[in-house]
């Protein structure tokens, strides 16, 4: 939602984005080969993150800390302590294995793998309003800020990594600056929400989209990986943007509350991951992986829709 003359205008593209995104994040970790895919999905998150947090009239900072970064830091909290007590104390009890505490404690910190995005999304809410006060100075100067960020955290080092010029990082180091790549993610979402777009030029997104879009599935490995994927990523939320526009009321309902719950879902769905290993054992098949990305979906789903009823305790925990 972005602001506008103080009302907040309801972006169903974004619901829909924030949904797919999700149900890619949980066919990704059905089997983390297929990572590579759908790593997209984060990226989106992130545009996404920017374009509400940069889109406002106003950022207060006291707000800030005491709603959106503390909603992140009590919600990696409490989900980080359930996984760690449940793979670290709950099944070795259950084994008749031995407890490690100092294990239970360190991955508590860690958290569990995919809630690493709590700690880059905080990053980029403290620096929010640096973001926020370049745009409204000079939208220009937040351009300009997208284009260094994408060369030197995406286009620089995809050459370096070419073999040709791999000995370019031995004697200067690695000439990009890679922390900026969230940023560049962060910042262009605003952008993508609030700028019109031409017909021709959303012509030639689609196109660039498509076309890059076979290289980024064919070559997960290749050095232009992550120069593909920005152009897929920008092609996906600028068709969502001007594509997708739902009439239906009740559609526009159900949307909104799977949308509300995304969140969540995304924190818990590794449990559901957990627990159908534990019921059907670890392998990897079509099937197999099929069966835990349902399972994880549907569950992920429902149990976030209650806890998100509960609004006192998903305030600080979804």
């Amino acid at each position: 939602m972005i602001m506008k003359g103080g009302k907040r205008d309801h972006l169903y593209y974004i619901d829909v984005l924030r949904i797919v995104s999700v149900t890619a994040v949980i066919l990704a970790h059905a089997h983390l080969e297929y990572v590579y895919y759908m790593y997209w999905s984060v990226l989106i998150f992130t545009a996404i993150s920017g374009a509400m947090m940069l889109g406002r009239d106003n950022l207060d900072i006291g707000r800030l800390y005491t709603h959106n970064i503390c909603r992140i830091v009590t919600a990696f909290a409490f989900w980080s302590a359930v996984y760690s007590l449940l793979q670290n104390l709950l099944f070795p009890l259950l084994d008749g294995n031995t407890v490690n505490i100092k294990l239970i404690i360190t991955s508590f910190v860690e958290g569990q793998y995919h809630l690493w995005y709590c700690y880059m999304i905080t990053g980029l809410f403290i620096l929010a309003p640096c973001f926020k006060a370049v745009i409204d100075r000079d939208k220009n100067l937040g351009l300009y800020y997208c284009l260094v960020a994408f060369v030197f955290s995406i286009f620089i080092p995809s050459f370096q990594n070419i073999d040709i010029l791999k000995w370019t990082a031995t004697p200067t180091g690695s000439i990009g600056l890679g922390g900026l790549r969230f940023s560049f993610y962060f910042v262009l979402g605003y952008y993508l929400v609030t700028y019109d777009l031409s017909p021709a030029f959303r012509k030639i997104i689609y196109i660039a989209g498509a076309v890059f879009l076979i290289p980024y599935i064919a070559f997960p490995n290749t050095a232009f990986f992550n120069i593909f994927e920005a152009v897929v990523v920008i092609a996906l939320f600028v068709a969502a943007r001007y594509l997708i526009d739902p009439k239906n009321s009740r559609v526009k309902k159900v949307i909104a509350a799977l949308a509300d719950a995304v969140f969540a879902v995304y924190l818990i769905h590794d449990i559901f991951n957990i627990i159908y290993v534990r019921i059907f054992g670890r392998e990897h098949s079509a099937v197999y992986d099929l069966g835990k990305f349902f399972f994880t979906l549907i569950l992920s789903f429902a149990v976030s829709l209650l806890i998100r009823k509960c609004k006192r305790i998903s305030a600080y925990i979804s």
